[in-house]
């Protein structure tokens, strides 16, 4: 898989305007292997987001020691921050967090405007979400 991501980036010439996204997991059974992938990958000149932070067991101090340009928060936090405080609270530190390791931060799961507005509000850089747009298939 390792090899036919590579030879497709270089094929289509694509590396600059891609962003390959990894689960933060502690799970992970070969760090060596994804992090020496993390580095192929900024080697050809594309980019690395963390998906799905904060769910699950998210692992600040693992996070510090991953190189990546994004941190995507989870959207099970995200999906109530306008009426749950807990994860506005956690969701705020996730950003201090990124900041300061110098990261732009992506919310999953904006599915309505008050979802939108609180994000925006807390100046997150990226949204994702129903609200914006579904997914849809794209004829070639």
């Amino acid at each position: 898989m390792r090899r036919f991501i590579f030879d497709k980036i270089k094929e289509y010439d694509i590396a600059s305007q891609l962003t390959i996204e990894i689960l933060e997991t502690q799970e992970n059974d070969n760090a060596i292997l994804v992090n020496n992938f993390i580095e192929d990958v900024y080697r050809v000149g594309a980019s690395i987001a963390i998906d799905d932070f904060g769910s699950g067991f998210a692992n600040f101090e693992h996070m510090t020691k991953m190189r990546s340009d994004i941190m995507k928060i989870d959207g099970s936090l995200i999906k109530n921050i306008d009426t749950d405080k807990n994860a506005r609270l956690v969701v705020e530190t996730i950003i201090i967090f990124a900041r300061k390791l110098d990261k732009k931060v992506v919310a999953e799961f904006v599915h309505n405007e008050a979802v939108y507005k609180v994000i925006k509000e807390l100046g997150i850089d990226y949204a994702q979400g129903y609200y914006l747009g579904k997914p849809e298939a794209r004829n070639s």
